[in-house]
């Protein structure tokens, strides 16, 4: 359930799975939404198209997973300025999209 803030609108979602060091599935209103850290690039822990996996991708997931284990919540807060841009306070920013070209970016902040 959304809640205003003096940055805008907040919500806290509940983390579905870390899907790399620097992103993780969460549940934004009833659907699974990818959020990428922004503020942090790690390398991948599993092969993707043009990127290989490495050993610190796989330590990077392992080291995400243990600071936002599944069930875990996070705050993110939408600008007040623009709806379709979230912002927040918390450790790190976030890319969300819903499609492969639909972004948004948000700040995270664990709950918990």
């Amino acid at each position: 359930m959304p809640e205003t803030s003096y940055f805008g609108t907040t919500m806290t979602v509940e983390v579905l799975a870390v899907v790399d060091g620097d992103t993780v599935k969460v549940d934004l209103e009833d659907e699974p939404e990818n959020l990428r850290i922004l503020a942090l690039d790690t390398e991948e822990s599993r092969p993707v198209p043009g990127k290989p996996y490495t050993p610190w991708g796989v330590a990077a997931k392992e080291e995400a997973t243990s600071f936002l284990p599944e069930g875990s919540t996070i705050t993110i807060e939408f600008r007040a300025t623009d709806r379709s841009i979230p912002a927040c306070g918390g450790t790190g920013t976030t890319t969300t999209g819903r499609s492969s070209t639909s972004t948004r970016t948000a700040k995270t902040s664990r709950s918990g």
